[in-house]
């Protein structure tokens, strides 16, 4: 059967393709009955307008990219979730790349994202959160935001990126710490991610600014830098039983290092909260449910994932500028630590 084409719509309806196309693309003025039949003719062939071509003439392509590090990876996964149902209810499409924490694999996506002519980028990790970067990915991020909007979160290189958005960790992790105080515990232990990442020097400095502030203690042996998953957690819980002096309690990067380090106590013997308290921080959705429910920061997913497309759909935005906004973060106690 012959593909039906905008053409054969127009010469059936004994109108121009403009119409047709100002119709499908609710353009222009046309008149109730003349609309009324393309649209008739429309659903009689079913017709699919041409993507391509939609997105030539309107120069828009109804598609963003993104790019993650790390697709096992809870945090990114729930904000990238969030991010495709707004996109969904705006008619976007996206086109995920998961980058494997690989910086070259990154530009290989930033390229392939400009020649499908995408509407905007928005990265959610990798070289925005690297400490020492070459200039040369910093300088090719600035020359595509020339092209494309590109909207980054928690990025550390914000003169790259249209829109930053930022959760407010500082305020988590203080509110975390004063917990604690409060509680009346006193001798404290971090398990950090990767060196040079940002997420984990910042939350270092945190941790040593407010242990300060609250009057804890801590030590050097009880700050370990281990990485960011499960096997991390339980990686940096065998390097800090090597003391003999233990914490109270132990902070955690992020949630599923704090399950991984919950679950090496366990199998080693000791009882969690009753012996050791842990905490995490991201608020991932498997923390409520975990056996201890985690003690952690609600990162506020929901609220990332609508502005970043927001943002995008709406335009609202300066080529020119790079902005950035705060988003508010939550304490949220549960068993782990209470």
């Amino acid at each position: 059967m012959k593909k039906v084409t905008i053409y054969d719509i127009a010469k059936e309806a004994n109108v121009s393709p403009s119409m047709v196309s100002r119709v499908i693309n609710g353009s222009g003025p046309v008149k109730k009955e003349k609309a009324e039949k393309i649209l008739q003719i429309i659903k009689k062939y079913n017709y699919v307008p041409n993507a391509l071509a939609r997105s030539l003439t309107k120069k828009e392509s109804r598609t963003i990219g993104i790019i993650l590090p790390d697709i096992s990876n809870p945090f990114f996964v729930q904000i990238y979730k969030e991010a495709e149902k707004r996109a969904l209810e705006h008619g976007y499409n996206i086109i995920l790349g998961n980058s494997f924490s690989d910086y070259k694999i990154e530009s290989l996506y930033l390229k392939s994202f400009l020649e499908k002519q995408v509407d905007g980028i928005i990265f959610l990790g990798g070289r925005i959160n690297a400490c020492k970067l070459d200039e040369k990915y910093v300088k090719e991020m600035a020359e595509i935001k020339g092209k494309v909007p590109i909207i980054t979160v928690n990025s550390i290189y914000e003169e790259s990126s249209t829109l930053n958005i930022v959760t407010d960790e500082e305020k988590g992790f203080r509110e975390l710490v004063e917990f604690i105080a409060k509680k009346g515990y006193k001798k404290i232990g971090i398990i950090l991610g990767e060196k040079c990442i940002s997420s984990s020097e910042t939350k270092r400095e945190y941790f040593l600014k407010y242990i300060k502030e609250y009057n804890l203690s801590t030590s050097k042996e009880w700050i370990i830098y281990s990485g960011f998953s499960v096997e991390a957690g339980k990686k940096g819980i065998g390097k800090l039983l090597k003391n003999k002096k233990l914490p109270e309690v132990i902070m955690c990067i992020n949630d599923i290092v704090a399950i991984g380090a919950i679950r090496e106590l366990v199998s080693r013997g000791f009882k969690v909260p009753d012996d050791i308290k842990v905490t995490g921080f991201d608020d991932i959705e498997l923390a409520q449910s975990f056996i201890p429910s985690l003690t952690t920061v609600d990162q506020n997913y929901t609220e990332i994932g609508k502005l970043i497309i927001d943002v995008l759909a709406t335009k609202s935005f300066d080529h020119n500028l790079s902005e950035k906004v705060m988003i508010e973060t939550s304490l949220r106690v549960r068993e782990s630590c209470n």
